[in-house]
C-alpha cells in the first residue's frame, strides 16, 4: 500500500516502511506508531507528535524545528544532524539516541532521558536541561552555552564523561 498527500507526493510505502524526505510540515500525528519507519531529511518542522513511538526509527538530517515531540518515546533512534532547534522534547525518552551534530539549540529537554545518548558535536545552546538524565553521554565538541542545568547536571557537565 502506498499513501499519497493532498499534491500526489509519495508519503509512505508500507513494503519499505518509508518516509523518506516527506513533507510533513505542522502534521498532528498524536500517539503515532512509527516505530522502525525511515524519515531520513523529512521535513517535520512544527510537527505535533505529542507520545509518538518512534523508537529505532531513521530521522537522520531531518527537520524538526519547533516540533512538539512531548513524552515522545526515541529510544534508539538515529538523530544524526537532525535539526530539533526550539522542539519540545520534555520527558522524551532518548535512551541510546544517535543525536551527533544534532541542532537542539533552545529546545526543552526537562526530564528527558538521554542515558547512552550520543551527542558528539551535538549543539545545546541555550536548551533546558533541567531533570534530564545524562547519565553515561557519549559527548565531545558540545555546544552548551546559555543552557539551562540542574546542579546535577552541571557536575556532569563539568566533569565530562569524555570519550576517549
Amino acid at each position: 500500500m502506498k499513501i499519497y498527500n493532498d499534491i500526489g507526493q509519495l508519503l509512505l510505502d508500507t513494503k519499505t516502511n518509508s518516509l523518506k524526505g516527506a513533507e510533513l510540515k505542522g502534521v498532528c500525528l498524536l500517539y503515532a506508531k512509527l516505530k522502525y519507519v525511515n524519515l531520513e531529511s523529512a521535513n517535520l518542522e512544527g510537527a505535533y507528535l505529542y507520545r509518538a513511538d518512534l523508537r529505532d526509527t531513521n530521522l537522520k538530517g531531518a527537520n524538526l524545528e519547533d516540533s512538539n515531540l512531548y513524552l515522545a518515546e526515541l529510544e534508539s533512534s538515529n538523530l544524526n544532524g537532525a535539526n530539533l532547534s526550539g522542539a519540545n522534547l520534555e520527558g522524551a525518552d532518548l535512551k541510546d539516541a544517535n543525536l551527533e551534530y544534532a541542532n537542539l539549540e533552545y529546545a526543552n529537554l526537562k526530564n528527558a532521558d538521554l542515558m547512552r545518548a550520543n551527542l558528539r558535536g551535538a549543539n545545546l545552546r541555550s536548551a533546558n536541561l533541567r531533570g534530564a538524565k545524562l547519565c553515561f553521554c557519549k559527548r565531545k565538541k558540545n555546544t552548551f552555552e546559555g543552557a539551562v542545568l540542574c546542579k546535577k547536571n552541571k557536575s556532569l557537565v563539568k566533569k565530562s564523561y569524555p570519550e576517549k
